[in-house]
């Protein structure tokens, strides 16, 4: 499983790839399940882990990955 969800309270689902996050990718079922929301729930904290991840820094990795991924012909773009 590759997944991350983020279900906004506005209704909005956030999706990335694990694998776009080296710590995460790294981790156990176990750990990834080991998570509390921080910053009043604008961030999510794996302790575990050592990982913080904010809403903002979330938006910008998945979507600076998802070009890099476009731009190298593994997955298509939004126009394709």
């Amino acid at each position: 499983m590759d997944l991350l969800l983020l279900v906004l309270t506005n209704g909005a689902i956030l999706k990335s790839r694990l694998s776009d996050f080296p710590k995460l990718k790294k981790a156990t079922a176990k750990q990834l399940d080991d998570w509390r929301l921080i910053g009043g729930g604008v961030g999510i904290e794996w302790g575990g882990l050592d990982e913080d991840l904010s809403l903002k820094g979330f938006v910008k990795s998945a979507y600076v990955n998802r070009a890099l991924r476009i731009l190298e012909g593994r997955e298509e773009g939004l126009f394709a």
